[in-house]
């Protein structure tokens, strides 16, 4: 669906888009074969969304000894909400 989604709205082929989005599933699936995995984004709702679909992914898989960090530049979305997801992640995952 995804895919379909992404050769419609003209960002590439259908094969290329569903290339691309086995590229991905594939790198995030080699994760155990590193110490760290570090999520990279920024504050757009584009990268926000991203990230619910990476966290929701690495929350079924066994994180053995791997490390999951998150990075998010731009604008600052406050101690508050930085807090309750910290405590969040914590709870959830090895940070």
């Amino acid at each position: 669906m995804r895919a379909r989604f992404m050769s419609e709205a003209g960002y590439a082929t259908l094969d290329e888009a569903r290339q691309y989005l086995k590229a991905c599933h594939d790198a995030l699936a080699a994760f155990p074969q590193h110490e760290e995995v570090v999520i990279w984004l920024d504050h757009r709702l584009s990268d926000q969304l991203i990230l619910i679909k990476a966290l929701d992914w690495f929350r079924a898989q066994n994180m053995g000894a791997v490390k999951l960090s998150l990075i998010c530049i731009g604008r600052y979305p406050g101690r508050k909400i930085l807090s309750g997801l910290e405590n969040s992640l914590r709870t959830n995952w090895r940070l």
